[in-house]
């Protein structure tokens, strides 16, 4: 029934519509009582009356470069410059292509990895079943 509305609305606020969803959805899948839903949200949404502490952050300092990333990953371009470097090398064959695809998976799986072995508290949803 909001097809119509939402196909009019610009891309950004598409995204944030599906953004606030998504994020709530998430809130509703990981409490197991509504009152613990509906305190998580409102505090979400400042019923908790602070909007930041000491630990919000260290939160953000500690995650300056990740977010930094994210915010550059979820622009254009990265596909852009992923698209000329597989055209580039393409044109010197094929073989480098496959070098630098297991090379980069090799790298994200290291990273990722240490990421793990590094945080002490794991919030993982699925840990908890």
């Amino acid at each position: 029934f909001l097809g119509k509305r939402l196909a009019r609305l610009p891309k950004a606020l598409n995204r944030l519509y599906t953004l606030f969803f998504v994020i709530i959805s998430w809130v509703i899948f990981s409490f197991e009582s509504v009152r613990d839903i509906g305190a998580y949200i409102g505090a979400m949404f400042g019923s908790a009356g602070i909007f930041a502490d000491a630990g919000s952050g260290y939160h953000l300092l500690s995650n300056l470069v990740l977010f930094a990333v994210l915010i550059v990953a979820s622009t254009p371009w990265p596909r852009l410059f992923f698209f000329r470097l597989r055209v580039r090398l393409d044109e010197t064959g094929g073989r480098w292509l496959f070098v630098l695809r297991l090379a980069a998976g090799g790298v994200l799986l290291l990273l990722t990895t240490a990421h793990l072995v590094d945080a002490g508290f794991n919030p993982f949803l699925y840990f908890r079943f």
